[in-house]
């Protein structure tokens, strides 16, 4: 996913496709204890459709604004905090080798 996120020019956009890229992989832990499992997996395969859409164009645009209701629905039930973490330190940790490149 790293070189995927390289060549984009938008920072922003790398950061949502590395996050939704590791949010298909498996489903997230704070969910799963907050809204159980088969939830978890719910918006795991919605993000994995994101993926294999291959976050470009129209589709994939309204799977985004699909996934980001169903997450922010129930008073943020589905707020997938430990992918998000994932993600912060991974951010964290190439911004922290970038500046001794």
């Amino acid at each position: 996913m790293a070189k995927a996120a390289e060549s984009l020019e938008d920072l922003e956009e790398g950061i949502v496709r590395t996050f939704i890229w590791q949010l298909s992989r498996k489903p997230d832990g704070l969910i799963a204890k907050k809204a159980g499992l088969e939830r978890a997996e719910e918006v795991r395969s919605l993000a994995a459709r994101i993926v294999l859409d291959g976050m470009n164009g129209k589709a994939t645009d309204d799977l985004l604004d699909h996934l980001d209701i169903v997450l922010r629905e129930e008073g943020n039930l589905l707020n997938p905090g430990t992918t998000a973490d994932f993600v912060s330190a991974a951010i964290f940790c190439k911004l922290i080798s970038m500046q001794f490149d």
